[in-house]
């Protein structure tokens, strides 16, 4: 295996560790087995000794995945790409399996789904690829246990891989994991976000649990949101070593990118050079994705000085700014949202009502004017000016392939 950064980042590479790279973490979804896929073992050079993360997190409606994380062997710092959800077109599906198979082993076949798939293809190793016939694509869910599987050099080619097949990401999270404590402290972090010396989130929350004693079994810190009421974009500190009680003793920050800005972050792995200039945009993505500086008086970003410690750990990541299109108006998110929660409830509705011998357009029109006259009793002058300067994009909202 050839996973040796290039030259340009060769520094970054001293900094965080050796150029010996393993595959591990997060997540366990496994259904019913009800068919087996016989595929072939992988061999023993493509399959190196994990290093098994406990963390089991099961990911948020819509956004089920798995995480790809590159760790240097020894429990030292390491930086990786820590959650990847690849959406593709359902006639891709044998494609993509071909593309996971020989690393994966045997799958199973089971008569049930997630998340509007009915259909789903299962490995031993928790990774997933779900699609419904009715769909036009299908997802792709690969977990810590089945990347552990995969060396960097194969699963830089998974990636170009299934960009090549028309995937894109709607979630990707690339983490940070300090063993060494000294270069992230949760005590600073807590303390910077408290005083308002962040940059990039305009909300923050600490989440902080503790025995009655006073023993601490929970300690993070939260910038930004997920959801629909987020940016895209979510940075996440917190004691691993608490979470995993002591199987992973560091400090992890997680950087999550969600649609629009996992699709480009997506792009920009897939796309590159090399395996080096991969390893480098992991780096880039995560050390800007959020900036600690004095704000003092200062409006002006380039007047506040930046911290101390923050710097530190910048000098060990490479900076380079994720660029995604312009974001979505709030209402446009809203109204795409609801038409996705809407859809098999609404169709639900229109097929009983057509089944009575009711005429089902009209009724759903008349039932959509309900809702429209209750929330124009709800609209307060307070919502209008905001609402008509949002320019609306009307053909995406109509755009079912959205």
């Amino acid at each position: 295996m050839n996973g040796s950064p290039a030259p340009s980042v060769g520094k970054v590479a001293q900094a965080i560790g050796t150029s010996i790279w393993q595959v591990i973490d997060e997540l366990n979804v496994l259904g019913r087995a009800d068919g087996r896929r016989a595929c072939p073992a992988p061999s023993a050079s493509a399959a190196p000794q994990p290093v098994v993360d406990e963390e089991a997190a099961i990911p948020p409606a819509g956004n089920t995945g798995g995480k790809v994380t590159f760790s240097r062997l020894g429990g030292q710092n390491s930086v990786a790409d820590d959650w990847l959800n690849v959406v593709l077109p359902a006639g891709q599906r044998e494609a993509a399996l071909a593309l996971v198979a020989a690393a994966l082993g045997e799958s199973r076949d089971v008569e049930h789904g997630l998340h509007g798939y009915n259909r789903m293809t299962t490995w031993e190793t928790g990774g997933l690829l779900a699609w419904a016939e009715r769909l036009d694509h299908c997802l792709l869910s690969l977990n810590g246990d089945s990347l552990e599987l995969f060396d960097l050099e194969h699963l830089f080619e998974l990636v170009k891989g299934l960009h090549a097949l028309g995937g894109h990401s709607t979630r990707i999270d690339v983490r940070f994991d300090d063993f060494t404590r000294e270069l992230l402290s949760m005590e600073k972090i807590h303390q910077a976000a408290n005083a308002g010396d962040f940059c990039g989130f305009k909300i923050h929350r600490e989440e902080r649990q503790k025995y009655r004693d006073g023993t601490l079994t929970e300690d993070k810190h939260r910038f930004g949101a997920s959801g629909k009421m987020g940016s895209g974009r979510m940075v996440v500190f917190y004691d691993k070593g608490l979470e995993s009680k002591g199987e992973r003793d560091c400090v992890r920050m997680e950087a999550r990118f969600f649609k629009e800005h996992a699709a480009a972050v997506f792009a920009m792995l897939a796309t590159a050079p090399d395996v080096g200039a991969f390893t480098s945009i992991m780096r880039g993505v995560l050390g800007d994705s959020i900036d600690f500086r004095n704000r003092g008086n200062h409006r002006h970003l380039d007047r506040m000085e930046r911290l101390a410690w923050w710097q530190t750990v910048l000098d060990h990541l490479e900076e380079l700014p994720v660029v995604v299109s312009r974001s979505k108006p709030p209402l446009q998110r809203s109204l795409e949202y609801h038409r996705e929660c809407w859809s098999v409830s609404l169709a639900l509705f229109w097929e009983i009502c057509e089944s009575k011998g009711l005429d089902a357009d009209a009724v759903l029109v008349a039932y959509v004017k309900l809702i429209i006259d209750k929330g124009k009793r709800k609209l307060t002058d307070g919502y209008r000016p905001g609402a008509r300067a949002l320019g609306l994009d009307i053909p995406a909202l109509l755009d079912m392939g959205n």
